[in-house]
């Protein structure tokens, strides 16, 4: 069976790198394709990967609506996916749920797509029902009648505890955390101090200088924690900014690892919001603390605060949402000094830990894409989407989401 993985970001393709590396080990041809940042994180992840070149329509003007854009986006990359299906004829598609090309390419072909989600939060159903809606035209001018076609499958890798209530049905999976490659430190892992915390803001892409403020006065107030050592990873604008700015006592920037194996010996990690660093401290059953960073209304920004929220519900961490505590060191160090002491948010983090080891792992969904391959083509039709619902078309978050095309 050959599985050719697409996503938009290399982000969105993490979740899915486990599920790769199962479907190799199970003996089948693993293919990544998408624009160059995700072919390399594909390569770096251990798998092979075609970059899509993509070709943009006639004119350099700024898409002037979301439904123009997701339009572009199409037209931008789907060629490039058609030309490298049509080499490698791939018998499933599993893909981002932001693809569009993807479902369409499915449909052309006639192959099955699954859908892998990448978080928390309703944007991939919201946002369909508005794709849907943009590409009806297009699609049915290629062929595919009854416009773009769903899914046949949805994965979820989410831990259950943190997924937004109320989604499609979908076929739930272990989370299994991988943060792309990196060498392993020891040193990083001895500390005289009591307690550790681990700060990661991976923030390229917004306004620096509102994350560069929030994050001076964090660090100043990790460092009035007593007996606490932390760790600070961010990207790497931040990650220097913040080296040539002060010294914080006790807080280290360090270069990128991968997280996971700095969370064996850490009482609390504190992030902005990532769904990959949320997804991997509750693995290790560690307490969370998240900082928004202040962005714009935007997509990305509700993707964040999505994540946020659902910590907070399932009381696995603090969310740390008052302008008030955030202004000062004083009033940052009270709350995440509430969320190292507090018993009852390491209990819920736990209890978090124990959902996500019960559930079955990518290799236990192998068989069930196999199956899916060799399911009979009379049965095998492409469906269909979704009605369109204008209370929820999830048209503001699809605007950040196709932001790049």
């Amino acid at each position: 069976m050959r599985v050719l993985f697409t996503a938009i970001w290399p982000t969105h393709l993490m979740p899915m790198v486990p599920l790769a590396w199962a479907l190799r080990a199970a003996g089948h041809e693993v293919l990544v394709a998408g624009d160059a940042d995700v072919a390399l994180a594909g390569t770096r992840a251990g798998l092979s990967a075609a970059e899509i070149v993509g070709v943009p329509p006639g004119g350099t003007a700024a898409a002037p609506s979301v439904a123009d854009r997701t339009r572009r986006r199409v037209d931008t990359y789907l060629a490039g996916y058609r030309e490298t299906a049509d080499t490698w004829r791939p018998d499933l598609i599993v893909t981002d749920p932001l693809e569009w090309n993807a479902l369409i390419l499915g449909g052309l072909l006639d192959i099955p797509v699954v859908h892998v989600r990448f978080g928390p939060g309703d944007l991939p159903d919201t946002a369909f029902r508005a794709a849907a809606e943009a590409l009806r035209d297009s699609c049915v001018a290629l062929g595919l009648a009854d416009g773009l076609p769903e899914p046949d499958l949805i994965v979820d890798p989410c831990p259950p505890g943190l997924q937004t209530p109320g989604l499609r049905p979908a076929r739930q999976v272990r989370y299994v955390p991988y943060n792309g490659p990196g060498s392993f430190h020891p040193e990083l892992l001895t500390s005289a101090a009591r307690r550790r915390v681990l700060v990661l803001f991976s923030v390229d892409g917004l306004e620096k200088e509102p994350v560069l403020a929030l994050m001076k006065n964090l660090l100043r107030g990790c460092d009035r924690l007593p007996g606490t050592e932390t760790l600070v990873a961010a990207s790497s604008w931040l990650r220097e900014s913040l080296r040539e700015s002060e010294s914080y006592g006790s807080v280290r920037v360090i270069d990128p690892v991968p997280i996971q194996s700095l969370l064996y010996d850490c009482d609390l990690v504190v992030h902005h919001g990532g769904h990959g660093t949320a997804g991997t401290a509750a693995a290790y059953g560690v307490p969370q603390a998240v900082v928004v960073p202040p962005l714009p209304e935007g997509p990305r920004h509700s993707l964040l605060v999505d994540c946020a929220e659902r910590v907070r519900a399932f009381g696995a961490g603090r969310w740390l949402d008052d302008p008030q505590t955030l202004a000062t060191p004083d009033g940052i160090a009270a709350a995440l000094a509430e969320a190292l002491d507090e018993p009852a948010y390491r209990d819920r983090a736990n209890r978090l830990r124990t959902g996500i080891d019960a559930l079955p792992t990518p290799a236990d969904l192998v068989g069930a894409l196999e199956q899916l391959c060799t399911e009979d083509a009379g049965a095998h039709t492409r469906r269909g989407h979704l009605a369109h619902s204008p209370d929820a078309d999830g048209s503001a978050d699809l605007g950040a989401a196709l932001g790049r095309a």
